[in-house]
């Protein structure tokens, strides 16, 4: 809610071309930004209650990669300032490089907690942020009316999470030897993150395209109603996606239990997602004549384009977790790379087509077309493995049973065989048809032993203690 509060408050404050200009700073941010820092979080978490040996190796990891984003995003800022006209969007980039310090601070805490299985705690302190999110921008925007704003907000907010997340993860717990699990650590870090760079940069790719073959004002249409699309996948899709990965990384060993759960998430995500985008192409054209101010009615189709993608990707959050819990981040990248292809391909097209009049709309529509194809893909993706998991594994079970039935019943008769032998309840024929191995009381209690691990099988049961 504290999102849309925003975007409705920018669109009173700031024109179309300050949002552009906004928005074509945080493209090129993503384009800088070559070590994610949320790869950070994913590469701890997948240690599971393991995570106090690797902690510092992790904190390390988020120290270098903090400076690093600094150094390099705040430069390319300065750069852009002095040397070129793009004063305000060197700005922008520069504050996004503060904003990219503290957040790549604030991974390892954040990890501690989603292990934990903190999620009220996480779930209070995002809240927070958010509040700070909304009310640092607009009332930037509020003073300023400068583009800015937009990202301002997001400053704020990244000191309050390292902050936060610091507090609320309790000390810190050191172990005795930690110098030797950096490199194993980096090794990690380094495979996830060109997966995770690849996604990033395709999130961002419709934009930063339109920012080099459009104006500010197309860019800025584009990227209000892109903000308004995926309000609904902001708000729940990125809180399930941080939910979701440490308990398929808890059940990693279980591939059944791994891929239930996964089904069950990208059901209940898009029972709730795709009724409201619906809805809001449904109501996109009236709610835009009785609210939003005139300057931003183009943004309209737009909007309704992009809540129609949404609802094929609204499982993406999901898809990604189930790709890192099982640590296939070579089908991570190539998912991303396959994506990216096509989306760079059709939003470039787009906007080279419809220039200043319908760029904006023709893009829209590539990235519809994208979704529509790899949304799907995707969910195949991520349960591929583990449903070979499991059907390798029933499989083997049933050729385990088979294997049982077979020899567990011959033992099981013998068993009762010789109990009743003893008994007395078997005359001399039984005795000697127990010695030769065939008879009558032996195939009677043949049967009887199959019946009974039958029965034992169809109740679950250990069919081998059964017949021992």
């Amino acid at each position: 809610c504290s999102a849309a509060v925003s975007t409705f408050a920018f669109a009173y404050l700031l024109a179309p071309e300050s949002v552009g200009v906004a928005a074509s700073g945080l493209a090129i941010v993503s384009l800088l930004l070559i070590f994610p820092p949320p790869v950070i979080s994913d590469v701890l978490v997948r240690f599971g209650n393991d995570l106090g040996e690797w902690i510092a190796a992790g904190r390390r990891l988020s120290r270098i990669v903090a400076v690093t984003s600094l150094l390099m995003i705040v430069a390319t800022g300065a750069v852009m300032g002095l040397a070129t006209e793009h004063r305000a969007m060197g700005l922008v980039v520069a504050l996004l490089g503060v904003r990219a310090f503290f957040e790549s601070l604030s991974y390892p805490a954040l990890s501690r907690m989603r292990v934990a299985l903190k999620f009220r705690q996480i779930a209070a302190i995002d809240t927070l942020i958010a509040l700070t999110v909304m009310v640092a921008g607009i009332a930037y925007a509020w003073f300023t009316q400068r583009p800015e704003a937009v990202v301002i907000g997001f400053v704020a907010g990244a000191v309050v999470r390292s902050i936060a997340f610091a507090i609320a993860s309790g000390p810190r717990e050191e172990p005795i030897h930690p110098t030797g699990q950096f490199p194993v650590l980096f090794k990690d870090f380094r495979g996830a993150c060109l997966g995770h760079y690849v996604y990033a940069l395709m999130l961002v790719a419709d934009r930063f395209l339109l920012t080099l073959f459009c104006s500010d004002r197309v860019v800025g249409i584009y990227y209000f109603a892109f903000m308004l699309s995926t309000q609904v996948n902001a708000a729940i899709g990125v809180a399930i996606g941080v939910v979701v990965q440490p308990i398929l990384g808890h059940l990693r060993d279980d591939p059944l239990r791994q891929l239930r759960a996964f089904r069950t998430v990208c059901c209940a995500l898009a029972a709730v997602t795709i009724p409201v985008m619906v809805a809001q192409t449904a109501l996109t054209r009236l709610f835009f004549e009785l609210v939003l101010p005139e300057a931003y009615a183009d943004s309209a189709p737009i909007l309704e384009i992009l809540s129609i993608a949404m609802c094929f990707c609204c499982c993406m959050g999901p898809c990604l977790a189930m790709l890192t819990a099982q640590s296939r981040f070579r089908a991570y990248l190539g998912l991303q790379i396959a994506q990216l292809t096509p989306l760079a391909i059709l939003v470039s097209a787009g906007a080279i087509l419809g220039g200043e009049t319908l760029g904006g709309l023709y893009a829209a529509l590539g990235v519809l077309g994208t979704y529509v194809a790899f949304g799907p893909f995707a969910l195949w993706l991520a349960g591929q493995r583990a449903d070979r998991e499991v059907r390798a594994q029933l499989a083997l079970r049933q050729a385990q049973l088979a294997l049982v039935r077979e020899h567990g019943a011959a033992a099981l008769a013998r068993v009762l065989h010789v109990r009743g032998v003893a008994r007395g309840q078997f005359g001399q024929r039984d005795r000697c048809s127990l010695l030769r191995g065939h008879g009558r009381g032996r195939s009677a209690r043949l049967r009887v032993a199959r019946r009974v691990i039958a029965a034992t099988c169809a109740c679950g049961l250990d069919p081998a203690n059964t017949a021992s």
